[in-house]
């Protein structure tokens, strides 16, 4: 489990399984897979589908943007897809989304 496969400029290797990235879906919390097809990242949310490629903060929680003061003025949300340091039964997730400063 390792973010670097998602955030590498490396040569992608096309291994025809999916790996589980550190990152969460911005859409619904799951889980972000990777795989490797064509030379190409695809990522995959593994809860509602959602698909992104060549980068994973497309559809991430890390990629979130909120509405600036222009009308096409959007900012950094300031959240980010990290480890939990503390599961516990009421959030047992592995990865959260959690706001950074």
């Amino acid at each position: 489990m390792t973010d670097a496969p998602a955030t590498s400029s490396a040569p992608a290797r096309e291994t025809g399984q999916f790996e589980m990235t550190d990152h969460v879906c911005s859409v619904c919390l799951g889980r972000i897979l990777m795989h490797v097809a064509s030379g190409q990242r695809e990522f995959v949310c593994s809860n509602c589908g959602i698909k992104g490629t060549s980068v994973v903060r497309s559809i991430c929680c890390c990629g979130l943007r909120v509405p600036g003061m222009g009308r096409h003025d959007f900012r950094d949300a300031c959240i980010r897809c990290q480890r939990n340091p503390n599961p516990t039964p009421e959030v047992p997730a592995q990865i959260i989304a959690r706001e950074v400063d």
